[in-house]
């Protein structure tokens, strides 16, 4: 079926036509009898809410602006249309994935599937629903945390079913006459605590809709109020985000249950945030996720916002979800234009390192290794062991530390000289980055070639002829006394480069010429009984 919602048609024969719509690309051969949908791996999904399984990592949902409701069921081709129109939020029984799935369509209208929509049947829910008012254009709704049959419902007022959606109870006076609510917040921590908002106002109560619910102050800032999240542990503790372009007003936190904030915006773009998450694995610390207009951002503890947007593309993240596995936990970003991310996170929150690479100058090894953002970063051990296995060296060795840059988001360029080396062979490098609470994280691996000289050498300066200064290479096969003297044509000695004892390998001096004459000079390496000279040109 070609979509409702059309923008463009261009022929390319006078039998052949394209059509270019919100569903993505279409082609007819045949007047329109028939349509090919071209739009496979276009990644162009707008995505208003997401809902994830807690209990299976395969079970995702995702209402898409003018596309419905998709169900994801692990594996990239496995994506099924479960209901259309417009798709807005989504929610997953918290104990079954294959039991009840919610999706909702414009303004509120909440459909229940109760088999994991292994088939199509809904029960539209929201019709239970006394004198049902419409809703926002995307109607919150969220699931109790401690009992999946208990719903709460935003329109003007806030509803409450606790058998799934079969019958409602308002559980507050009507909060928003005219803007209607966007936001509904439950504490995990006590389920009798739930905040409400609009764009402009907030309400809260705290024995779950018993007695009336009453206002919450809001910071000063006229922009649109776009998501409210409620710590894991704490029901006075709550976050706020906003919309617009005001600079430093994005995110408000309240540790007093909306009786005075803080504003917590530091390190953030001046763009609209559109949500922010909580990641509860880390114990020690609070760590927040935002979405905002131009990717995710992560805030470490008291550290500033930094983005957290390595292979997301540049595009608004409308929800965040994050999936909590037995081993390894992801965060799961709902993208307005780009479909659904993923990406794999843990209660450290490692440095992302962009790159580790390593080369041998002269007699030693340079490594160089660049960071994307850091958190809490004490720095980097740097670990060498020879690649021979029947060489003594073929165990790892801490051979220097490099010290971090702490937190930040701008990206840090970092490099080590490695001197120690004992003999020509392959050397195996990693790092093992250390947080300033001790845990720790290594790097990938480098494999580096490192080859002595097997002859002596002495290289022609280069540049020559040159002005001021110019570079003399030399090699040396064993350890020996070395002798560099510049001397010009009657013999008198210019300058002394080089006169000590050295081991093998490959050199290089600087010399600079600016002192004396233009002219023909000569310069000689002596190192036991291997001699040479070569002539250099000073040319002002």
């Amino acid at each position: 079926e070609v979509h409702a919602d059309k923008h463009v048609l261009a022929y390319q024969s006078s039998s052949t036509l394209f059509e270019g719509n919100d569903g993505g690309i279409y082609k007819t051969t045949n007047g329109g009898s028939s349509w090919i949908d071209l739009s496979n791996g276009l990644v162009i999904s707008q995505i208003y809410r997401i809902g994830i399984s807690k209990t299976d990592n395969t079970k995702i949902l995702a209402g898409l602006q003018d596309n419905g409701t998709k169900k994801y069921s692990g594996g990239i081709s496995t994506w099924t249309d479960v209901y259309g129109g417009d798709g807005m939020e989504c929610i997953i029984d918290n104990n079954n994935a294959t039991s009840y799935m919610y999706v909702t369509y414009t303004n509120g209208q909440i459909y229940r599937n109760s088999n994991g929509f292994s088939t199509y049947s809904t029960t539209k829910i929201s019709d239970n629903i006394t004198g049902l008012p419409s809703g926002a254009w995307v109607t919150p709704y969220i699931m109790d945390p401690s009992n999946s049959a208990n719903l709460y419902a935003g329109y003007d007022m806030v509803w409450k079913t606790t058998n799934r959606g079969d019958s409602w109870t308002a559980v507050s006076q009507q909060l928003s006459a005219s803007a209607k609510l966007r936001s509904v917040a439950i504490a995990p921590s006590n389920t009798d605590v739930l905040y409400a908002a609009d764009q402009l106002n907030m309400w809260k109560t705290t024995d779950g809709g018993a007695t009336n619910w009453t206002a919450v102050t809001l910071p000063s800032n006229t922009n649109s109020l776009t998501y409210v999240a409620v710590k894991n542990n704490a029901p006075n503790t709550l976050w706020i985000t906003y919309g617009g372009f005001t600079d430093g007003g994005k995110i408000y936190e309240s540790t007093d249950g909306g009786s005075s904030w803080t504003n917590i915006s530091s390190g953030l773009p001046n763009l609209p945030v559109m949500c922010v998450t909580q990641y509860t694995r880390a114990t020690d610390r609070t760590v927040l996720f935002a979405g905002t207009d131009v990717g995710v951002y992560v805030k470490d503890g008291s550290n500033n916002w930094a983005a957290f947007n390595t292979g997301l593309p540049n595009v608004v993240v409308s929800e965040l979800e994050v999936f909590y596995g037995s081993g390894t936990d992801k965060l799961r970003a709902g993208t307005f234009g780009r479909g659904l991310w993923e990406t794999e996170i843990s209660s450290a929150l490692p440095v992302e390192l962009t790159s580790f690479k390593g080369s041998q100058d002269g007699n030693t090894i340079i490594l160089n290794w660049k960071t994307a953002t850091e958190l809490h970063n004490y720095g980097f051990s740097i670990e060498r062991k020879s690649a021979d296995t029947l060489s003594p060296e073929n165990v790892w060795k801490s051979i220097s530390f490099v010290a971090g840059k702490g937190s930040t988001n701008t990206p840090q360029e970092y490099a080590y000289t490695d001197n120690g080396l004992s003999g020509t062979g392959t050397y195996i490098y990693r790092l093992k980055q250390i947080d300033n609470n001790g845990a720790f994280h290594y790097s990938g691996l480098i494999t580096v070639e490192y080859n002595l000289p097997l002859v002596f050498e002495l290289l022609q300066n280069y540049p020559n002829p040159f002005n001021p200064s110019t570079v003399i290479r030399y090699a040396i096969p064993t350890e020996q006394k070395v002798t560099l003297t510049v001397f010009d044509v009657l013999g008198n000695t210019v300058q002394t480069l080089v006169n000590e004892v050295q081991p093998a390998g490959k050199y290089r001096v600087a010399f600079n010429g600016s002192a004396i004459a233009n002219g023909v000079y000569f310069y000689k390496i002596q190192s036991g009984k291997f001699a040479m000279t070569r002539k250099l040109v000073v040319l002002k």
